[in-house]
């Protein structure tokens, strides 16, 4: 009877060894999804909290998934403007980047642009920040958001009716007003008065230290506070060059905290001889900060970037990042196990964690033929809760579940006596 039982385990064991990989998919598109259907799939952010999905497009809405009644809705606040980025702060509060409505008027672009959020979690009681003149205190320097970054570590202190405030960082890119380009800039708030945002000064081409119109399009830091922490903003057309500026997340004071760029003078691979980072002109598309400390940047040209330990990695393998390739805007993210993901023109790319960075076997790219709605990955946010990724790309959002190999091997217990004779079993 044990002998029976044993070879049933036995088949049993070997059956789930061999079970490959199976990608599970759940598809939401203008066809099959009704609240979608005015949206034309031009979704460009997600992002996840207790309770709801989020999704953000160019011009089309925002829309939220209810995980309990597991249903789809618009929200009635934002209908009509160009969602860049979406984040959740440690509240469970929702934080919105975004560059305005279509078109111009009156002599200026991204008309109501600015950072929107959600202290409840929901899409009610909403709170809008922008310039002066579209909100009163909001202490932006832009109406063009272009990326957020959330610090679920630390949080200000506001007064006594809302003693902590979440700390949010906001990537400005520059705009029209009165027929003019404006500069963009780098704020950070949330503090509990006018003005809520403040504007990072030091290093940056506008009024005080200069006259130029730079535009930033990402920030990322540290998701854990510790010494070395550090948050990064990318910047364009800044003293003539493009950067990445580098602050001290523990210090508040605007001139104290700032601590050098990166960029394409004085960025250079370990290698002999040294190889520059970045070339002059680049731009940064998205940027991720990962559990494990390193410091992904990814580019709109040129594959990737990652500092390690204060050490850069040029990651333009032609298998994983070929010619033509672009990391989409915010479009990078991590899961449960530290693997780091792409969302790119050309497909999702996974970085498997614990593989030498710059070695392609680690990496591996999916295509509709693997079960994706679209090459075009426009947004990623992982769901820690139900183990999957969501996914935003040209042609809708998907929830992407994987079922992973099982490997299992069987060795033989030399504890009976007879180790020349296997066991054969009683009655």
């Amino acid at each position: 009877m044990k002998q029976f039982i044993l070879s049933g385990l036995f088949c049993i064991i070997a059956s789930i060894a061999c079970k490959a990989q199976k990608n599970s998919f759940q598809h939401f598109t203008a066809a099959t999804t009704p609240v979608f259907a005015n949206s034309g799939n031009a979704f460009k952010a997600v992002e996840i909290n207790r309770g709801y999905i989020w999704a953000g497009t160019q011009y089309k809405g925002l829309y939220l998934y209810d995980t309990m009644r597991k249903f789809w809705r618009q929200a009635p606040q934002l209908t009509k403007v160009f969602i860049n980025d979406i984040k959740v702060d440690r509240a469970n509060g929702i934080w919105i980047a975004q560059s305005g409505i279509l078109g111009s008027a009156g002599g200026g672009s991204s008309i109501a642009g600015g950072v929107n959020y959600f202290p409840l979690g929901r899409d009610t009681a909403m709170e809008f920040y922008s310039v002066p003149g579209t909100t009163t205190g909001g202490g932006l320097s832009s109406r063009n958001v272009r990326s957020i970054f959330v610090d679920k570590t630390y949080q200000l202190r506001g007064n006594s009716d809302n003693p902590y405030l979440p700390r949010v960082w906001a990537a400005q890119a520059n705009f029209i007003t009165s027929f003019n380009t404006s500069a963009g800039g780098l704020g950070v708030g949330l503090y509990p008065e006018a003005n809520f945002f403040r504007k990072r000064i030091s290093s940056i081409d506008a009024p005080p230290f200069g006259t130029g119109t730079p535009s930033f399009d990402a920030v990322a830091g540290e998701r854990l506070a510790r010494p070395g922490g550090e948050v990064w903003a990318s910047v364009r057309q800044n003293f003539g060059k493009s950067q990445i500026l580098r602050y001290d997340p523990q210090l508040l004071q605007a001139e104290g905290q700032f601590l050098g760029v990166w960029d394409h003078t004085n960025t250079f691979t370990s290698s002999e001889p040294p190889v520059p980072v970045f070339q002059n002109g680049f731009k940064v598309n998205a940027m991720h900060f990962d559990k494990e400390g390193r410091r992904w940047v990814g580019l709109q040209a040129g594959g990737v970037r990652v500092n390690i330990n204060g050490v850069w990695y040029i990651l333009n393998m032609p298998a994983v990042f070929p010619s033509g390739i672009t990391i989409n805007n915010n479009a990078i993210t991590e899961d449960h196990l530290g693997n780091v993901f792409f969302g790119t023109n050309m497909g999702l790319i996974k970085y498997t964690n614990g593989g030498d960075v710059t070695n392609s076997t680690f990496y591996e790219t999916f295509h509709p033929i693997d079960g994706f709605l679209s090459d075009n990955i426009t947004g990623l946010a992982f769901d820690y809760a139900k183990l999957r990724m969501i996914v935003s790309s040209d042609a809708g959002v998907s929830f992407w579940s994987v079922i992973d190999k099982i490997k299992v091997s069987l060795d033989w217990d030399y504890s009976y006596p007879l180790r020349t004779e296997s066991p054969r079993g009683g009655e």
